[in-house]
């Protein structure tokens, strides 16, 4: 999650055509354990806040893979990942 920095145009405009299609989108932001965990959490609580599921994975750390791995079971899932892995946007219907 460090580099590269999370376009969160690039989001927003994901977001609006995944709704358009009738998906629920899911955030998934990955690498946590290189962020800065308070500037991630300040950069994604709008989208908390406007009612989005946010999840924060670090398989490093092993810090929320339990809790997104019961999303994914028996789901078409799509992932939109950017620039080599560093972030992430996990999408399911």
């Amino acid at each position: 999650a460090k580099e590269p920095d999370l376009n969160t145009l690039l989001l927003n405009r994901f977001l609006i055509l995944i709704e358009h299609l009738h998906i629920e989108p899911l955030i998934c932001i990955s690498k946590m354990d290189l962020a800065v965990q308070k500037d991630v959490h300040q950069l994604m609580f709008p989208y908390e806040a406007a009612g989005y599921r946010v999840y924060y994975v670090s398989a490093q750390e092993n810090q929320g893979i339990e809790e997104i791995k019961h999303l994914f079971k028996k789901k078409v899932t799509v992932s939109l990942v950017k620039a080599e892995l560093a972030n992430q946007a996990f999408l399911m219907h």
